[in-house]
């Protein structure tokens, strides 16, 4: 199959998990890019080099992690894994397993739990590179 291209990350760029990135931006099928002097990711086309795109977002079930409850963080990661494994093939068109693809994850923190945050979002990435395309049914 065939799947973006991969480009070379700038150097003096910040490792993307750094928790000083903040990946908020964008939507379903978004991709974005780390700029310099910026904290936070920008959306831009994705025939353009970007860190990351987009592939599922969703909201924790409430049943299982409700309001009051404190918040778990190995049971957060795993239900957010679950899930976004499962958005995965229908996005990229294989499995996680099947791709040269990472599936970086973002998971409510402490401080946003507590206010009843429980968002998560889906990302596609390779490591220290930038992807040039759209990873959308790829099956790269």
């Amino acid at each position: 199959p065939s799947g973006p291209l991969l480009a070379d990350r700038p150097a003096a760029l910040v490792d993307i998990a750094d928790p000083s990135i903040v990946w908020s931006a964008g939507g379903f099928g978004d991709c974005l890019v780390q700029v310099p002097d910026s904290p936070e990711l920008q959306v831009i086309d994705c025939s353009e080099p970007h860190d990351l795109q987009r592939f599922a977002e969703g909201e924790l079930d409430a049943a299982a992690f409700p309001p009051d409850a404190p918040r778990d963080a190995d049971a957060v990661k795993f239900a957010v894994n679950e899930a976004c494994d499962a958005a995965f093939p229908s996005f990229v068109g294989s499995s996680v397993a099947e791709t040269q693809l990472q599936r970086p994850t973002t998971i409510p923190s402490d401080a946003t739990w507590a206010t009843g945050d429980r968002a998560y979002r889906c990302y596609v990435g390779v490591a220290g590179k930038r992807l040039v395309g759209d990873a959308r049914t790829s099956g790269w």
